[in-house]
């Protein structure tokens, strides 16, 4: 297992490169973009240059209907007690900014791990507790927390086509042990784990944004794993 951390910028910058390169490096060929909705992370050009076979996955279809024409969709729950009609035998299920929304974190990767066959992978960004904007995201009021992120975020402009969802941050982590055990347990092979420290939140906010910056830079160089503010995982079904 390799662990590792890094500056946030760089989960924003690479989750792209991050991801198509793990395709191609383990030519992984059927597979399953969960919470894709309205922006589906991979383009079409992508798929048909190395002739996947590609699933966008949502729970909503308002948000599917966004999706532009040409990518296969389905709505449906991961969390769902039936997933029979999700699909089978993926050789990489993924997410990008949706395993905050999930309201029962064990379910969703319990589920993930029956979709995928033998060997089949698993790719997940998403932002992470104990950082002090997604700490307060979950506890202050969802009124509150839309319109407080709204005003302060630079990040977000990376909603895309659609609004703010409420926020759970179940198995929200970084790479603590008890994060690490739990995948493991659930019958996962953890091969990666990448915490990021940092956020662009209080960017325009002076002192506190100062003091954002000096905090990250000693997280870089003494790691707490409790304290990232995203994380990339990387699993493996056994």
């Amino acid at each position: 297992m390799e662990i590792t951390y890094k500056h946030h910028q760089e989960a924003w910058n690479n989750h792209y490169s991050y991801l198509t390169d793990l395709i191609i490096r383990k030519n992984l060929k059927k597979i399953c973009e969960i919470g894709g909705g309205a922006n589906p992370l991979l383009p079409l050009s992508f798929i048909e240059q190395h002739d996947l076979e590609y699933v966008v996955l949502d729970v909503s279809a308002e948000e599917l209907s966004k999706a532009p024409e040409g990518y296969s969709k389905v709505m449906g729950d991961i969390t769902s007690d039936n997933i029979d009609h999700l699909g089978k035998d993926y050789d990489l299920i993924f997410s990008k900014m949706l395993a905050e929304h999930v309201m029962h974190g064990i379910t969703f990767h319990q589920n993930i791990k029956q979709l995928l066959k033998p060997g089949g992978m698993a790719f997940h960004f998403f932002p992470t507790l104990y950082s002090l904007p997604f700490t307060l995201n979950k506890i202050v009021p969802e009124s509150f927390s839309l319109k407080l992120l709204s005003y302060i975020s630079k990040e977000r402009n990376n909603m895309g086509n659609h609004g703010k969802f409420p926020a759970y941050y179940s198995m929200c982590y970084g790479p603590t042990k008890k994060q690490i055990n739990i995948l493991q347990q659930l019958g996962y092979r953890v091969d990666a784990y990448t915490g990021f420290f940092g956020h662009d939140y209080f960017k325009n906010m002076g002192m506190l944004h100062w003091i954002s910056n000096l905090t990250t830079r000693l997280l870089l160089k003494y790691p707490i794993a409790r304290l990232t503010s995203y994380s990339y995982v990387v699993l493996t079904k056994i």
